[in-house]
């Protein structure tokens, strides 16, 4: 609990990891020690300490942005089309932080806000069906690796806590929200 660690559900233990709280830009360097969470919508735990660090321990959850520093030596190294597991978690996140870099933005400073991601479309479209019951335009994005993501796109920074609040009239209480390149 006194150190930076987090609990991933797949991610090799003593991956290093940086996690941002978007929100105020504070960042952390944390190490996978733990298996978790295991609750649907979340993929990490931080500990007291590493929380503490970037202003989250009084929300107890909040979305955050996640990059991967290292993977230890002798653990699968990514690939891109690889079979599942660890690697194509690790291969997804790294081709989408490649998407992110190489697709321009509709609006120049925008949010895109990542309400769910499903390896089913269906369930991508069930989800995408109620957003859109609530107001709000998104889209699903296929991956090359099966991932349907249910986005919305073009969030300007004044209109993200508005939507965040709608998206847990929902239940969706832990979306990505991310600066679009």
């Amino acid at each position: 609990m006194r150190l930076d660690t987090a609990a991933h559900r797949d991610l090799p233990f003593g991956t290093e990891l940086l996690v941002t709280n978007p929100a105020n830009g504070a960042a952390v360097k944390v190490r996978v020690n733990d298996r978790g969470p295991f609750v649907d919508g979340r993929i990490i735990d931080l500990s007291k300490a590493a929380a503490g660090k970037i202003g989250l321990l009084a929300l107890g959850v909040a979305p955050v942005e996640i990059q991967i520093v290292s993977i230890p030596p002798g653990s699968a190294v990514p690939q891109w089309n690889s079979p599942g597991g660890v690697i194509s978690q690790v291969e997804e996140e790294a081709r989408s932080r490649w998407e992110e870099k190489n697709e321009t933005s509709p609006l120049p400073g925008a949010f895109l806000i990542q309400v769910g991601a499903f390896s089913q479309i269906e369930n991508a479209q069930r989800l995408k069906d109620q957003v859109s019951r609530i107001g709000l335009a998104s889209q699903i994005v296929p991956s090359n690796t099966g991932i349907y993501r249910v986005q919305i796109p073009g969030v300007s920074k004044g209109e993200v806590d508005g939507i965040l609040l709608n998206l847990k009239s929902l239940g969706i209480s832990a979306p990505l929200v991310r600066k679009q390149p």
